[in-house]
């Protein structure tokens, strides 16, 4: 058990254990880089009280007390008076902030996945010993590490705290995170398809009504507009719109 190194997310430190052979955080450090007010109890509490049904013991989290808890308190600046420290491993620190309708959760997910687990398999490589390839005789030529293909493999290799990608429960949080990701791109192009519609059908209504353009210009940047919306080209055949799109608005 020791202390890796600490990082830092919006100002707030966060202590990466090394404990029983995987990477940890303290839980109450993570709410409160989160976003939860006081010293993070709020987010313990939540853990423990509300959502533990979704945690597995020695898998997701862990309760240090007693004679390891002493050992801890000489790594980390805990309290002398400390009885216990809600540690959560990857899988874990994924799971809860997910759940989690603090301001910050999701971008300090993406952080300990980006970041600070990138970090931790680097200094698992720097204090593992090369390996000699098989075969050689007097210390031959080490194997280098694999690099990993994948954040996601990237990400299990952290939890499992092994040399070699093995499946693992932790591959939900890069996949959590491409879901973010790839909604938010589509929100953002159906947002932008449907301010460019709004902008043509107004401007279309404007040349018309000042006499500008005829009722067959009109049509046509009506059906532009609707094209915008949607995305893709309507032209060839025009499906049925229950209305004369060679009319003028008046008639329509």
């Amino acid at each position: 058990m020791s202390l890796l190194f600490t990082a830092t997310f919006d100002g707030h430190p966060i202590n990466v254990l090394q404990l029983r052979g995987r990477c940890a955080f303290f839980a109450h450090e993570l709410g409160v880089a989160a976003g939860y007010s006081g010293d993070g109890q709020r987010f313990v509490d939540q853990i423990v009280h509300e959502w533990a049904p979704s945690f597995e013991e020695d898998d997701d989290l862990a309760q240090i007390v007693g004679k390891e808890l002493a050992v801890l308190i000489r790594e980390v600046p805990l309290p002398r008076t400390t009885t216990s420290a809600l540690v959560l491993f990857p899988t874990g620190a994924e799971r809860a902030l997910l759940r989690s309708h603090v301001r910050s959760s999701r971008a300090l997910v993406c952080f300990l996945h980006d970041e600070v687990l990138s970090r931790v398999i680097a200094f698992n490589r720097a204090n593992t010993p090369a390996r000699g390839r098989s075969g050689d005789e007097g210390g031959g030529a080490p194997v280098p590490a694999e690099p990993p293909s994948t954040l996601s493999s990237a990400l299990a290799r952290a939890i499992a705290g092994e040399p070699k990608p093995t499946p693992s429960p932790g591959r939900a949080l890069a996949d959590a995170v491409d879901r973010l990701k790839a909604l938010g791109k589509r929100i953002d192009g159906i947002e932008r398809r449907k301010a460019a519609y709004q902008e043509i059908v107004a401007l279309a209504g404007d040349l018309r009504e000042e006499g500008l353009i005829t009722a067959e210009q009109w049509a046509a940047l009506r059906v532009e507009a609707v094209e915008e919306l949607l995305g893709r080209s309507m032209r060839a055949p025009l499906p049925a719109f229950g209305f004369d799109l060679a009319m003028p608005p008046s008639a329509a």
